[in-house]
């Protein structure tokens, strides 16, 4: 049942990962003349001042471990929130982050995206359509969303 469900946002943070290993050749790409020079500057750069300033990855996964797993987070009923790097909720929240209407086009771009991927069956597609005209039937606005809350007054 939906009571179950805990759908939260959280971000890593800059971490040391392999990403920025591969910025360098890509930052120095424009320029061609000197493209190995300027990457060993990048590397050097990263290595000595930008990498003890950034997250290992096995802290910048701390936050997306707590909201996945903590029972924490059913216990304080943490939902619709948006987490920094070590688990701290921010508040408030951007206002696009709270409007309805962009989390339905988010969630209509992403259905989208995926639907060749999934194999649903007719029936299915069938329910879900049904729910989708129920829904519009409703009338539901962004002026029945509480942005200050995060969670629909519906």
């Amino acid at each position: 049942s939906a009571e179950r469900i805990y759908i939260n946002a959280g971000d890593p943070g800059v971490g040391d990962t392999e990403v920025w290993a591969k910025t360098a050749g890509w930052i120095a790409r424009p320029f061609v003349s000197v493209k190995e020079e300027l990457q060993s500057v990048i590397t050097w750069f990263m290595d000595v001042v930008q990498k003890p300033l950034l997250w290992r990855a096995e802290e910048g996964a701390l936050t997306l471990l707590y909201l996945g797993a903590s029972p924490e987070v059913v216990d304080r009923g943490i939902r619709g929130k948006y987490y920094q790097p070590q688990s701290v909720p921010v508040e408030p929240m951007p206002m696009h982050c709270t409007n309805l209407t962009l989390q339905k086009k988010l969630w209509e771009f992403s259905e989208q995206l995926i639907k060749e991927h999934l194999d649903l069956s007719e029936e299915q597609e069938e329910l879900a359509d049904e729910a989708e005209a129920a829904e519009a039937a409703e009338g539901h606005s962004d002026d029945e969303y509480d942005h200050t809350m995060g969670s629909s007054t519906m």
